[in-house]
C-alpha cells in the first residue's frame, strides 16, 4: 500500500509523520485489516499499540510519537470492524475472531520491523482482547513484556445491565443479531483534557454505538480470562488503572492482577484519572513511569 497518510487528529510529531508506512493484511476470513507502523534506523525495540472498543489507531499517534522520539520501533493498527479495517462496525461474536486477527497483525508487523523484542500496550478491550489471546492462542507471540491500560476485565457496575435486562439482550440477539445500542460512555467524561474531549466527539472514525453482540462476547472472553489467569504465560505485565474509571471495574482489575504469576509485574494508578488514562493531562508522567518499567524490566522467555 502506498504512504496514505492518516489523519492527524490526534497530534504526531513531524519525527513520526516522516517514518509512518501504512499496509493492511488480509485475515483468514478476507477480513482487510489496516495497521502503520514506524521503524527506527537502527535495530530497536518494537511497541504495538492495540486500541479499545469504538477507538482507532490514528487515536494513538500522540503516545506512539513520544516513544518514536525515545528510540522505539512503534505500530498500531485498527481492529476488525474499527477504522480503516474492514467488518461490520464494531460488531463480533466471539473473541476467538480477534485473537486470530491480533496473531497475524503481530506475525506482520514483526516482519516489518524486524525487532526480536516486542513489547504490547494495550488499552480498554484492547486489554481484553490481548488478555484472551495470550491466554487461548494455542501458537501465541509471547511479548517480552505487556502494558495494560484500563484493560476491559469487567464492566463497571453503573453501567452495567442488570441481570433481567442482559437475559433480555441475550435473547434480542437470536432475533436481531446485529442489534446496535447507544453508548453510554458518549456521555462519560473520558478524560480530563478537554482538548481531548472535543476530538473524541469530532472524529468521526469513532463508533458511536455498542454492538449487543460485542458486549455479550466481551463477558465470555471476560469469563475466559478469569478461569486461566493463574496460567499466565511468562511475561511481565505493567498495570495502569484509572482511578476514577466509570467504564472498566478497577475491582476485576486488581483482581486479575493479584491472579497472575506474572514476573515483575507492577501496577500504578495516577491519581483522578478516568478511563482514557493514557490521554490525561498529567500524561507524560505516565508515559515516563511506562519507559521506565521498560527499561528496568528484564525480558522473559
Amino acid at each position: 500500500m502506498e504512504n496514505q497518510m492518516p489523519s492527524f487528529i490526534y497530534p504526531a510529531t513531524a519525527e513520526l509523520k516522516r517514518a509512518l508506512r501504512e499496509s493492511t493484511l488480509q485475515t483468514d476470513d478476507d477480513t482487510e485489516i489496516y495497521y502503520q507502523y514506524a521503524k527506527q534506523p537502527n535495530n530497536a525495540e518494537l511497541i504495538i499499540f492495540i486500541h479499545g472498543y469504538s477507538e482507532h489507531s490514528d487515536c494513538y499517534l500522540s503516545i506512539m510519537s513520544w516513544f518514536f522520539q525515545r528510540g522505539y520501533h512503534v505500530a498500531s493498527f485498527d481492529v476488525r470492524g474499527h477504522g480503516l479495517s474492514s467488518g461490520e462496525r464494531g460488531f463480533i461474536t466471539h473473541f476467538k475472531t480477534y485473537s486470530s486477527d491480533l496473531h497475524q497483525v503481530i506475525t506482520a508487523i514483526q516482519q516489518q520491523c524486524q525487532s526480536r523484542t516486542i513489547n504490547l500496550l494495550a488499552h480498554s478491550n484492547g486489554g481484553l482482547l490481548t488478555c484472551y489471546y495470550l491466554l487461548t492462542h494455542e501458537k501465541a507471540h509471547h511479548p517480552q513484556r505487556l502494558i495494560l491500560s484500563a484493560p476491559y476485565l469487567g464492566t463497571h457496575p453503573k453501567i452495567l445491565p442488570i441481570k433481567p435486562l442482559q437475559w433480555f439482550l441475550t435473547q434480542a440477539t437470536k432475533l436481531y443479531p446485529k442489534l446496535l445500542l447507544p453508548k453510554k460512555a458518549k456521555h462519560v467524561n473520558l478524560t480530563h483534557d478537554e482538548s481531548i474531549m472535543k476530538k473524541i466527539a469530532a472524529d468521526k472514525k469513532r463508533l458511536n454505538a455498542t454492538s449487543i453482540l460485542w458486549f455479550l462476547a466481551a463477558k465470555e472472553a471476560q469469563d475466559t480470562v478469569f478461569k486461566c489467569a493463574k496460567h499466565w504465560p511468562n511475561i511481565p505485565v505493567l498495570m495502569i488503572t484509572a482511578e476514577n474509571d466509570v467504564l472498566a471495574d478497577n475491582q476485576k482489575i486488581q483482581q486479575f492482577f493479584d491472579t497472575i504469576p506474572s514476573p515483575g509485574k507492577l501496577t500504578i494508578a495516577p491519581p483522578g484519572a478516568y478511563h482514557e488514562v493514557l490521554n490525561e493531562l498529567d500524561r507524560e508522567t505516565t508515559y515516563q513511569h511506562i519507559l521506565d518499567w521498560l527499561i528496568t524490566t528484564p525480558c522473559h522467555d
